[in-house]
């Protein structure tokens, strides 16, 4: 199995963009198994940016994810299994929030995600990895997996940003002018 991909707090690799600047402070993942859906909200969307040439990269890759359909991006190719697939932002005075959307048409299909259904079992699995910081209620870790039931909505929170110091992120808000 392979960790947790970046597509939950890099919102690029969602589009395919490699070297992403634009991170998700705080990530929340929900996964409707009966509905095939799974939803990612990213929270406290900032650009790591430490020098001035990473500066403009980021705001390149910001103004491609947030004008998507002018820029003609395209959805990763990574994400073909998932039939429909839509991101919104939201935006309050103090940040920004992307969710997206992702409709699946077999549980397996979340694997490109670092999520795996065991049918055995009924269950999905995911690596516990600790750097990630992933909260849930609704799984059990059992070793290096974390396990919730194939027949339950599931979600999980993941911050792997948490302790990186603020001086070197940036809030994307700055971008949107």
């Amino acid at each position: 199995m392979e960790p947790i991909k970046i597509f939950f707090f890099a919102m690029a690799s969602f589009f395919g963009i490699e070297n992403q600047r634009i991170l998700s402070g705080k990530t929340q993942v929900k996964v409707y198994p009966k509905e095939y859906r799974i939803e990612v909200v990213q929270q406290k969307i900032f650009a790591l940016m430490p020098t001035e040439n990473d500066r403009q990269l980021a705001k390149k890759e910001w103004e491609e994810i947030y004008n998507l359909k002018s820029h003609n991006r395209q959805w990763s190719e990574e994400l073909n299994y998932f039939s429909d697939k839509k991101i919104e932002f939201s935006e309050s005075k103090k940040e920004i929030t992307a969710k997206i959307t992702l409709t699946y048409s077999h549980p397996n299909d979340m694997a490109v995600m670092g999520i795996w259904y065991d049918e055995n079992k009924d269950r999905f699995i995911m690596n516990y990895i600790p750097e990630h910081r992933l909260k849930t209620k609704d799984g059990k870790r059992d070793g290096i997996f974390w396990n919730f039931d194939g027949n339950r909505n599931f979600s999980f929170t993941i911050t792997p940003f948490a302790t990186v110091p603020k001086n070197k992120k940036s809030s994307i808000s700055l971008y949107l002018n």
